[in-house]
């Protein structure tokens, strides 16, 4: 079974065997890992109880120690008769009763209400048989004590059990933690041995199903990266990608045997291609021998033709050639002709098209001057519609301060009823303080104190009189001056409509002026633009007679060239005329030889 699951790993592809190794070892330290887990869980919930039984035996004895400090101090109390003894026993009994209440859930049923009972029934008959031994009561004392010995017995056994069980609890759970804790252990110990066996057989199938036919193949390689074309490829007929690389050398062992054979089919090629080209180099000497023996004749007969050349160029060529060098310099003469006229005319050009610059430059001077001109009385009018509508906003706040003035106006003749009737009021109390005053009198000794205040409301109606009185004339003024601000605010209000007229005519005026501006702005704008076209077009008439005077420049060094080739055939003609009387000389010397 293990050879024939060893087979199926090994016709898998490589991809497909890592997955399966690795996913067998994943499962296998997964369930490892749950069981670990699993097992620790169980740990930690048995020292979880461990824990608790350990807490409740604690608090176990902390109740038995309280019980026993209990007793100490009732049996002190006997003796010592102290304040401090009675308050310490009941306090260990309060401690004692809250303990049981705290471990009740591991004494049995009543157990924990027995246990408190016995101990406040023990506490009250110590505190009973105390009262009897200070009565001198020896005998019912130690009846009663005798009672509480056999409580504190009963309370004792049922401790000492409760102890008992809660120490065997603890120890049970001791060992169930011990077991579980080892359990864990072993469990993580096999796991991790199946770990290393899974990957120490990851490792084997690794090395046997793909380690060693990738070796195999790669040796194969490596033979037909050599040389060796005959090698036989392994793994050819394996399913997985190893089968794939084999059967990829294979082709490559193939292509090379290819080449091979058609390296050497093309070196015999080249071998007999060789060959043709050895024969075929014999036949072109053999041909090349016989050119050369027709040449030869051939030069006899040129020769011949030669010597009637040599009379005919010496009769006709270099009297043409004497024609050419004339008409070059004829046409050197014209050149320097022109030469002059273009350079006169090129200074006349140039005069006026530094005239039409200097126009150009002048228009735009004055086009420039003309938009700055336009740009001043933009401004101006804006200034100006700014001056106007402050002029009809002053003339808008002067005509509400006027009615300002006017309300404050009508305010003081208000103010002047107002004060007329203050002052009629008080000649009117004058008026009554003055009977009361007799009335006073007439009473006599009675009516002094009635006299007294009539005096004063008389001095009062006095005051007031005058008070009013300055009050009028202050109004009197006021009326006076809101008079005279109406007055003056009006003649502002005046000046201000005329300052406005004024600034409308002078708004007009600009706005006429600016249109004009602007007229005269696009027409030198217009007449800059055209001189500036006349520049240009001057520029052009420039610019072509310098190429006149370039192409007039070219034609002299072509007559001047003509010159010089001229010379030069002929003192070529001559040499060859004389090379080829002294050649025909020594030619028909070396024949002869």
């Amino acid at each position: 079974m293990i050879k024939r699951l060893t087979e199926r790993i090994a016709h898998l592809s490589i991809r497909g065997k890592t997955f399966a190794l690795v996913g067998s070892l994943a499962l296998v330290a997964t369930l490892g890992s749950l069981f670990v887990v699993v097992e620790t869980s169980r740990s930690r919930s048995a020292t979880e109880r461990q824990s608790a039984y350990l807490d409740t035996l604690e608090q176990a004895n902390r109740a038995i120690t309280a019980f026993d400090n209990m007793k100490y101090w009732y049996a002190d109390l006997a003796n010592s008769l102290s304040e401090e003894a009675e308050k310490k026993a009941a306090r260990h009994a309060e401690v004692f009763a809250m303990l049981i209440e705290e471990i009740g859930g591991e004494l049995d049923v009543g157990q924990g209400e027995l246990l408190v009972a016995n101990a406040k029934e023990v506490a009250r008959l110590s505190l009973e048989a105390l009262d009897h031994y200070v009565m001198e009561e020896q005998e019912a004392g130690n009846q009663l004590m005798a009672k509480a010995r056999v409580l504190v017995a009963r309370n004792d056994e049922i401790l000492e059990k409760l102890l008992e069980r809660l120490r065997a609890n603890a120890q049970q759970a001791a060992r169930r933690v011990d077991a579980t804790s080892a359990l864990a252990a072993r469990t993580a110990i096999v796991t991790l041995l199946l770990i290393l066996a899974g990957v120490t057989g990851i490792i084997l199938t690794t090395e046997r199903t793909v380690i060693r036919p990738i070796h195999s193949v790669t040796t194969a390689m490596k033979k037909v990266a050599d040389g060796d074309l005959e090698v036989a490829i392994p793994m050819v007929d394996h399913p997985s990608e190893i089968g794939d690389m084999a059967r990829a050398v294979a082709v490559f062992r193939d292509n090379a045997l290819e080449i091979r054979k058609m390296q050497e089919q093309r070196e015999r090629e080249q071998a007999e291609r060789q060959a043709e080209r050895e024969r075929a180099e014999q036949a072109q000497r053999a041909a090349e021998e016989k050119q050369r023996r027709q040449l030869e004749s051939e030069f006899e007969r040129q020769r011949a033709l030669a010597r009637s050349v040599i009379e005919l160029l010496e009769g006709q060529v270099l009297v043409s050639l004497e024609a050419v060098v004339g008409a070059a310099r004829e046409l050197d003469q014209a050149h320097h002709a022109m030469d002059h006229s273009l350079a006169t005319s090129q200074n006349r050009a140039a005069e006026v098209s530094s005239a039409s610059e200097l126009a150009s430059e002048n228009a735009q001077m004055v086009a420039s001057a003309a938009e700055q001109l336009a740009g001043s009385v933009t401004e101006i009018a804006a200034q100006i519609a700014e001056s106007s509508r402050i002029a009809r906003e002053t003339v808008d706040q002067q005509q509400a301060v006027a009615r300002s003035a006017e309300r404050m106006r009508d305010l003081t003749q208000d103010i002047n009823k107002v004060i007329g009737m203050i002052d009629e009021i008080a000649d009117m109390t004058n008026l009554l303080a003055l009977n009361a005053t007799i009335e006073a009198a007439r009473a006599g000794e009675a009516g002094r104190g009635f006299s007294v205040v009539a005096a004063e409301v008389r001095t009062l109606a006095g005051e007031t009189q005058k008070a009013t009185e300055n009050i009028s004339q202050r109004i009197e003024e006021v009326q006076k001056a809101s008079e005279e601000t109406v007055g003056a605010i009006d003649a502002i209000g005046k000046q201000i409509r005329r300052i406005d007229e004024a600034s409308s005519t002078v708004a007009a005026a600009a706005e006429e002026q600016q249109a004009s501006t602007a007229e005269i702005s696009r027409t030198i704008a217009q007449a800059a633009k055209a001189t500036a076209g006349i520049s240009a077009k001057i520029a052009e008439v420039v610019q072509d007679i310098q190429e006149t005077g370039a192409a007039a420049g070219q034609v002299a060094d072509a007559a001047s060239n003509l010159q010089s080739i001229a010379g030069r055939l002929r003192e070529d003609v001559e040499d060859y005329l004389a090379n080829l009387d002294s050649g025909d000389s020594s030619n028909s010397h070396t024949r002869q030889g």
